[in-house]
């Protein structure tokens, strides 16, 4: 086997892993966003609640800005990660391609 066949082989498996990298990714930051959902209607309900009278309204803002300051948090996070899955979906479509690239051009000459 020549190197340019061996090169477009490995090319193609980093590209491949990439793929799955993104694949896996993006389900941990569906599952996580779906989580944050779940989070946010429960403050939305509790700041809700407490802002009925104003006398529980402080308390409200006091209970529910923590939660929220985990939530924005969160969604800052499953953003970034789904930015890095998107960064590994378009190199590892682009190693593939360049991989069977070389792979054919090392064919081609033997």
């Amino acid at each position: 086997m020549n190197a340019k066949k061996f090169i477009g082989i490995i090319l193609v498996i980093i590209g491949a892993v990439s793929l799955y990298g993104f694949y896996y990714i993006n389900t941990k930051v569906a599952e996580g966003r779906e989580q944050i959902s779940e989070a946010q209607g429960k403050v939305n309900t509790t700041g809700t609640l407490f802002s009925l009278h104003p006398a529980t309204k402080t308390v409200g803002k006091q209970l529910t800005n923590y939660a929220q300051g985990k939530i924005d948090e969160g969604t800052r996070l499953a953003n970034e990660y789904a930015q890095y899955a998107n960064y590994l979906m378009i190199g590892g479509i682009i190693l593939m391609i360049v991989g069977v690239g070389v792979f054919a051009i090392g064919r081609k000459k033997s």
